[in-house]
């Protein structure tokens, strides 16, 4: 029986000395005053920002979204199907520098190495004479023997010729059809002129035979700016 008090005794005696090591209760919150608050916000002392801090949560995110964009751009092209897209577009942009080269600015490269069809002895003039050659003869003489191409490049010299005499261009033997186009200061010329020069590239300088539709082309467009100079 004492033993049972006992027990209860020493349990109330662990309680109290249990309950008298727990902290006090919390003390009500102080308010600071307006005037201590804007005090310890301008403390120099208090103050703790870094660049991190000052930037801005949207700042922050555009400029994650583009460096997300950008890893995930570099990640393709160095992966095969970016390289292979790569490579078709340096091939390409090759391909195209060539054809400007050769193409579009009076057969620069086709005008290095001509692969001409021989012809009589005495049917090409001198391209020097440029002048003083009767390239309407010439012209006639190769259509009655019914040369297209030739009367391709026969008619081409001769509106050069008619081009030079007016004052539009300043002939010269090396320099390029793409340099008579860039001389021509009447805009009514430009276009024409671009037209005939293209279609007698292609028969002459790439041994090509025009089609009736791409002959009668260049018949009209050489016609129409022929029409155009002064007589």
């Amino acid at each position: 029986m004492k033993s049972r008090y006992t027990d209860r005794l020493v349990l109330l005696l662990c309680c109290i000395m249990l309950v008298t090591r727990l902290p006090a209760t919390a003390q009500p919150i102080q308010k600071i005053s307006p005037s201590e608050w804007r005090s310890l916000k301008n403390d120099p002392e208090l103050g703790y920002k870094d660049d991190k801090e000052l930037v801005s949560p949207q700042q922050s995110n555009q400029q994650s979204r583009y460096e997300q964009a950008f890893m995930k751009f570099m990640h393709f092209m160095l992966s095969s199907t970016g390289t292979l897209i790569m490579w078709i577009l340096v091939i390409a942009l090759v391909i195209y520098i060539i054809y400007r080269l050769a193409v579009l600015q009076g057969g620069f490269i086709f005008s290095r190495s001509k692969k001409i069809v021989a012809q009589p002895t005495g049917v090409l003039p001198p391209e020097e004479d440029l002048e003083h050659t009767n390239w309407e003869n010439l012209l006639k003489q190769a259509m009655g023997s019914s040369d297209t191409r030739l009367a391709v490049r026969y008619r081409y010299m001769w509106l050069l010729q008619l081009l030079q005499m007016s004052g539009q261009i300043q002939y010269r033997t090396d320099k390029t059809n793409y340099d008579y186009y860039t001389e021509l200061n009447n805009a009514a010329y430009k276009q024409p002129f671009r037209q005939i020069s293209r279609l007698y590239e292609y028969a002459w300088y790439g041994n090509f035979a025009l089609s009736s539709a791409a002959y009668s082309d260049f018949l009209a467009h050489f016609d129409h700016l022929k029409n155009q100079l002064p007589k």
